[in-house]
């Protein structure tokens, strides 16, 4: 029997390993300029668009998406113990459309221009 768990959290360690060997190479690079958590590259015209988009991801970005990731695998490991063990807790019963109608209504959300030169019409 396959160890769900296990399989994902190996999967999501891969990922997490591949992005911690990419911030290493990142930030081992010549002329790397570093305010707070933020890296500075060296302006160096990126040659495919793979290294464009990975150029243009910050590091606190970066950082936050390894953190998700370990946070996920944690989550699902719970959640599938407690549903092996069967302390899963029970649904919320569906609501039934009287107790929805008897909500106030929220307002529609404002319409956003959709021309293009809308900004210098309304500045004048």
């Amino acid at each position: 029997m396959i160890d769900v768990p296990a399989t994902l959290t190996l999967i999501l360690s891969g990922l997490r390993a591949a992005i911690g060997a990419y911030m290493a190479q990142r930030q081992r690079t010549p002329g790397v300029v570093w305010l707070g958590t933020r890296a500075y590259l060296p302006v160096v015209a990126p040659q495919t668009q793979a290294e464009r988009i990975l150029a243009a991801i910050t590091t606190e970005t970066w950082t936050r998406l390894w953190t998700r990731l370990g946070r996920i695998s944690n989550r699902f490991r719970a959640l599938y113990t407690h549903w092996r063990a069967g302390t899963l807790p029970k649904p919320a019963a569906p609501r039934s459309p009287s107790v929805l109608q008897g909500r106030p209504s929220r307002p529609p959300a404002p319409r956003l221009p959709t021309r293009q030169t809308w900004i210098i019409a309304a500045v004048g």
